[in-house]
């Protein structure tokens, strides 16, 4: 029928509008490994795709002068991640491998992934920094980071030791750290490293193991209640920084997936909600519409074919109201009727005095 058609449509427009109105969309990205094809993906700061990985700070070939030391470099995702939305907050995993070769004893001096806004580190923010925050933008609203670092040398005087993981949160002073070497883990050994961050809307959790299986409980480093939206802006990039001093290392990212649900939420609604009503107005029309024809025709007020017929009829007979036709033959009763043809029943009847017959054409005739 044609208006449960129409109700079908105008339901499937509000469900899409509903859809869309809360609408999550998904960041995801693979990379199993570098090349550099990758390079287009990718937002470069003093960083380089050599021999497979992501060096997030220089090797010997690549730094000013073949230096490694005092340098701080970036490496992020090209496309901006939607953190949050009014009261809504994106969720997103995230997995990747690294390897930190040291190369002075200690090295130094670390590597982070971060949420950020800017895609270049700071300047001065090579050193103790890791490239996330210089002298003046730590712990600052400025410096718009939260981020995991795997520190390799006790920098810092509030640093634990020289092999530990840490929340960072527009700070190099860490939020919260603890140390890998109870586990066996040397974070500059050369060996690659498997990290997963995950971060729930609540609690962002970080699991570090030197084999793939990184998922299991065994290898939870710590899990922290965050609110990302308290720290960073609605959108940031995904990434890595990473820096030496004149204690050197290779900063190496193997391979790295992410999936994040981010929420959609440009705000751009006005067009859909203007285009509701109209659709809305113009379904309903045609069905009361279609409704209005269905129930002339059966009531037999109007019938276009017979109509045409009648019209085209060279005696062009005299025309007769429904109700005048019912009123004459006591409403097609039983009693009245005389027979039927392949055209329909005939009915006999009263009109001005005269006996009369009334043919009542049926609408499944095909005759004529």
């Amino acid at each position: 029928m044609r208006f449960s058609l129409a109700w079908k449509l105008l339901f499937l427009i509000l469900t899409i509008a509903c859809k869309l109105e809360t609408q999550v969309k998904c960041l995801e990205f693979n990379f199993p490994g570098f090349n550099v094809s990758n390079d287009r993906d990718l937002i470069r700061d003093n960083s380089y795709i050599v021999l497979g990985a992501i060096q997030v700070t220089p090797d010997v070939s690549g730094g000013p002068g073949g230096s490694i030391a005092n340098q701080a470099g970036r490496a992020l995702y090209n496309e901006p991640f939607r953190l949050w939305s009014k009261d809504k907050k994106a969720t997103f995993n995230t997995t990747f491998v690294i390897n930190i070769l040291n190369k002075t004893d200690p090295g130094g001096e670390g590597l982070a992934f971060v949420l950020t806004p800017e895609k270049a580190a700071p300047q001065n923010s090579s050193g103790m920094w890791l490239g996330l925050v210089n002298e003046r933008t730590n712990m600052t609203p400025e410096s718009r980071i939260v981020s995991v670092e795997f520190d390799t040398r006790k920098s810092h005087p509030d640093d634990l030791d020289g092999n530990h993981v840490a929340l960072n949160v527009n700070n190099i002073n860490s939020v919260l750290q603890e140390s890998l070497s109870g586990r066996g883990i040397k974070i500059d050994s050369g060996v690659d490293l498997t990290a997963h961050v995950r971060y729930d809307g609540k609690n962002l959790s970080v699991y570090v193991s030197r084999n793939l299986e990184v998922f299991e409980q065994r290898n939870l480093v710590f899990s922290r209640a965050i609110d990302l939206s308290a720290y960073l802006p609605e959108t940031v990039y995904v990434g890595f920084t990473a820096s030496t001093s004149n204690f050197t290392e290779l900063n190496c990212v193997r391979s790295w997936m992410f999936e994040g649900s981010e929420i959609d939420g440009n705000g751009n609604m006005l067009w859909l909600w203007i285009t509701i009503p109209i659709v809305f107005i113009v379904v309903i029309g045609a069905f009361l519409g279609a409704l209005y024809l269905r129930s002339r025709s059966k009531a037999g007020e109007t019938n276009p074919d017979i109509e045409a017929e009648l019209d085209n009829c060279a005696a062009n007979p005299q025309k007769f109201k429904l109700r005048e036709l019912k009123r004459a033959t006591g409403n097609f009763g039983a009693e009245n009727k005389l027979g039927q043809g392949g055209f329909g029943m005939v009915f006999k009847g009263k009109w001005q005095g005269r006996d009369i017959a009334v043919k009542r054409v049926s609408e499944k005739s095909h005759q004529g």
